[in-house]
């Protein structure tokens, strides 16, 4: 569709219908990766090109959307986040790191905070009523590219589904008043890297494919408890990069 940012004449956005993280993964992208798009149009190479994805609001508690918000906006996960998504904090996605875990979970789309940024263009959008909006990615067209940027988002998900189950397994009596820093130890990105290498899965092939190459888990080879974990994610690198050789060549092209 269009999009106001971008070119009149030849711009425009990719919006994906809704679906769930099976149907975009298997079926839904299919047709569209078969075009090899990535050969006539820019998506990473465009100036102003954006990945935004959408999950649902519904799925998370009160108290897991504001661990969401926290994750994509902590000072201390900024590097790692900008490194992944392919882009750093921006006009349309921006990074706010004074992010408080008190901050209001449903801010109106046309309003601005206390320092005239607009709340719709944070890094994690909140104004939509039914969906949560993750801001932080390039563009891509192609097709490892692509599914990483989903399947970070997927595997954040769960991981706070996971391991915030409830908020009164951090604070007791409801005393709120430490909330922001205990929550800020336990949203570090290191704990969202330990539960995903402690639970690997397929379903995040691309990934860990590209935190392989990255060489985030590397120093896991010398450590007794990450042993098993470990050869089961190089295992499956291995496996994705003989069964992928084709998109992953695509990738080194023009990077």
């Amino acid at each position: 569709k269009r999009d106001g940012s971008l070119d009149s004449e030849k711009g425009f956005e990719i919006v994906s219908t809704n679906a769930d993280f099976y149907y975009h993964k298997n079926i839904f992208w299919n047709d569209f990766f078969n075009l090899n798009l990535h050969e006539s149009c820019k998506g990473y190479h465009g100036s102003n090109c954006g990945m935004h994805i959408h999950i649902n609001r519904n799925t998370f508690s009160e108290f897991q959307q504001r661990v969401l918000n926290l994750f994509y906006h902590s000072p201390i996960n900024k590097n790692f986040i900008t490194d992944l998504a392919g882009r750093e904090d921006k006009q349309y996605a921006r990074f706010i790191e004074t992010t408080s875990f008190h901050d209001d979970l449903r801010p109106l789309s046309n309003s601005n905070d206390e320092n005239g940024y607009s709340y719709k263009f944070r890094s994690l959008n909140l104004c939509n009523a039914n969906t949560i909006e993750i801001r932080i990615f390039r563009s891509n067209l192609k097709k490892i590219s692509f599914f990483k940027n989903i399947e970070f988002v997927d595997s954040v998900c769960e991981w706070v589904l996971s391991e915030f189950k409830s908020q009164d397994d951090f604070i007791k009596n409801s005393d709120l008043s430490d909330i922001d820093f205990i929550i800020k130890e336990k949203i570090h990105y290191h704990n969202y890297l330990d539960w995903l290498i402690k639970n690997v899965n397929r379903d995040f092939s691309n990934l860990y494919f590209y935190l392989d190459k990255k060489e985030i888990f590397n120093h896991l080879e010398y450590f007794e408890d990450f042993k098993n974990q470990y050869i089961t994610f190089k295992t499956m690198v291995e496996n994705f990069t003989n069964s992928e050789s084709e998109f992953i060549e695509q990738e080194s092209e023009n990077d």
